[in-house]
């Protein structure tokens, strides 16, 4: 029996801790969780059931497979995910939690659920064993655990079993990842009736984990996947008038501000969560300058792209500070760009870029200075080791050694904008002509093709952005 907190209601744990969980579960939950506002963060407060939240939770709490694709940070579909896992680990099963990277997952749910139980755990009779960046365990059992969906995925669950398994970023996701390697630590459960597989997304690639489940059929040809959708058009459709709490404006405003705001691939990716066809920004603009820090000594990356014939070598210094948004998560602006000039030696180019760096070079971060190898980059490395002898370098042009490394850094760069941990100084001039940095890297595109697997256009400028950070 949970031991009751002073002046507080014990909320008892099921006869069967594998019975089926109910809405009325979630609601007893919600409550409580509500009522210990005061004591939770304000980024993870919730309060009562947003108008389709109730009916979100409540077909989560029906079927066994969910994939959830909605409006992005309109929905709150993940808070409603939440909600199931933290029933779960109330009854003592464990729950993996799966996201792009694992900064994101540590984040996003496991810091919520963090925050909730900590606020509740008087109540709920639940008493803390472990506790990091990576997975929170509980006394009766109850335990989550973050995991990205990278290929580091394929490997992170043998062993491990759980009776709830959550994908948040769906859409970035590919199946192979993520469904054989990691599916099968839940499928125990799913033969006792409890088990349960929450994806949750917005529009993604034809062979992405979001649209590759709608293909899934049981043997009786029924859909395998319970689908939930609720994009833009039917938000304004159901809602349109609604104000969200602390929101001034109606579904319906936000919708079309989301509309003139957004390129219209974005829009149908992020808004109304349609399939993604052929052509994506790169970096939506607003992403570009939302990387809050907090007063610091700034350190320095600096990524070199090599100039062949046609082109310029560019350097670029990146300024590393800390999160204000995260705790020991970093944050990367471009901040200064040294465009060298054509015709002068690997010598002379070295000897250009070090001398623009000389001023700040002393707070580079060891290991941050990097150059890319291409057809000339192996001469201007070797010059830059000679004044620079911790200068690394990497070859990101696609090959058959490194397959994948320069998508695979882009993506890096992609997702590190979306959680406003990469900026671009928007005071930033790039030419003579007036050009700024901000609306060229806001300006850049990609292509996916029916794999998911995307490429993005050329840019010097991007380039000595994902060599510096691979740089670290």
């Amino acid at each position: 029996m949970p031991r009751k907190a002073r002046n507080s209601p014990v909320i008892e744990s099921p006869k069967n801790a594998y019975d089926p969980i109910t809405l009325d579960d979630l609601d007893e939950l919600r409550r409580l969780i509500v009522s210990r506002n005061d004591r939770i963060p304000y980024t993870h407060q919730i309060r009562e059931w947003l108008p389709w939240q109730r009916e979100i939770a409540s077909d989560m709490c029906a079927h066994t497979h969910i994939n959830l694709q909605g409006w992005r940070q309109k929905v709150k579909k993940t808070t409603a995910a939440c909600l199931v896992a933290m029933e779960y680990i109330r009854r003592g099963i464990p729950v993996i939690a799966a996201f792009p990277t694992l900064r994101q997952g540590g984040r996003v749910i496991l810091r919520r659920i963090d925050c909730w139980t900590k606020a509740t755990q008087e109540d709920l009779g639940l008493k803390r064993i472990a506790d990091n960046q990576m997975e929170v365990q509980w006394s009766n059992g109850g335990g989550i655990m973050a995991l990205s969906t990278d290929e580091s995925a394929k490997s992170g669950t043998q062993g491990y079993t759980a009776g709830l398994i959550m994908i948040d970023e769906a859409h970035e996701t590919q199946p192979e990842v993520v469904v054989g390697p990691m599916y099968p630590a839940v499928s125990d459960a799913m033969d006792m009736g409890y088990g349960k597989i929450i994806q949750i997304g917005v529009g993604g690639a034809r062979a992405s984990l979001a649209e590759h489940s709608k293909t899934l059929k049981r043997a009786d040809g029924t859909p395998f996947f319970h689908q939930l959708h609720y994009g833009g058009s039917r938000m304004i459709r159901e809602y349109g008038e609604f104000i969200p709490p602390g929101s001034k404006r109606t579904i319906r405003e936000s919708y079309f501000e989301d509309k003139a705001l957004y390129t219209s691939n974005d829009f149908l990716q992020f808004v109304e969560c349609k399939p993604i066809a052929a052509g994506s920004r790169l970096l939506y603009s607003p992403l570009l300058t939302a990387c809050p820090e907090v007063p610091t000594t700034p350190q320095y990356l600096v990524g070199i792209d090599s100039g062949k014939v046609t082109d310029y070598t560019v350097a670029m210094r990146i300024r590393v500070g800390a999160s204000s948004v995260v705790e020991q998560t970093k944050t990367y602006t471009v901040d200064d760009i040294f465009t060298v000039p054509h015709n002068m030696t690997y010598a002379e180019q070295a000897a250009a870029i070090v001398e623009w760096a000389r001023p700040w070079v002393s707070r580079a971060l060891p290991y941050g200075k990097t150059c890319e190898l291409n057809g000339v980059g192996y001469g201007l490395h070797e010059a830059l080791l000679e004044l620079w002898p911790d200068c690394g370098c990497v070859h990101i042009t696609d090959n058959a050694k490194n397959l994948g490394l320069k998508s695979r850094l882009i993506d890096e760069l992609r997702i590190a904008a979306q959680n406003a941990c990469f900026a671009v100084e928007s005071t930033l001039v790039l030419d003579e002509r007036g050009e700024s940095a901000h609306e060229h890297f806001a300006a850049l595109t990609m292509e996916v093709d029916e794999t998911g697997r995307w490429v993005a256009e050329h840019s010097d400028y991007n380039s000595a952005a994902i060599v510096a950070i691979y740089g670290i």
